[in-house]
């Protein structure tokens, strides 16, 4: 489940802004993974600032591997600015019944957190 979703909808050469939002009030039900804001895409440039994700909570039965809660979600683009963000209150009842220590493509050490990134060129937090 995904509030704002860049993986399919960006382009190598381009510049994306994602800023001024404000995204609350939802409630993953589901065994998904959930994002605030997720990149996935082949930007150059990704600007992700003055956003505010709160109030998320992820209720559904989610100890199967793989899953992940964040409130933004990194996983491609070249360089990638993340600031002045607010992010809180993100709720997961069931993400630790499944940790395994490991940060593979099947399981995360820290299934819940705030800003995850695994595969841009240059993150500037």
């Amino acid at each position: 489940m995904y509030a704002i979703d860049f993986s399919g909808s960006t382009t190598s050469g381009s510049v994306n802004n994602v800023f001024k939002n404000t995204i609350r009030n939802i409630v993953n039900l589901g065994a998904s993974s959930m994002y605030g804001i997720y990149m996935g895409g082949s930007a150059t440039t990704l600007n992700i600032h003055r956003n505010k994700i709160a109030d998320i909570q992820m209720l559904g039965n989610t100890t199967s591997s793989g899953i992940l809660f964040a409130g933004i979600s990194i996983r491609g683009g070249t360089t990638v600015n993340i600031n002045n963000n607010i992010i809180g209150k993100l709720v997961a009842t069931q993400l630790g019944s499944f940790l395994t220590g490991t940060t593979s493509s099947s399981n995360y050490a820290f299934p819940l957190s705030g800003i995850h990134i695994t595969s841009p060129t240059t993150a500037n937090i």
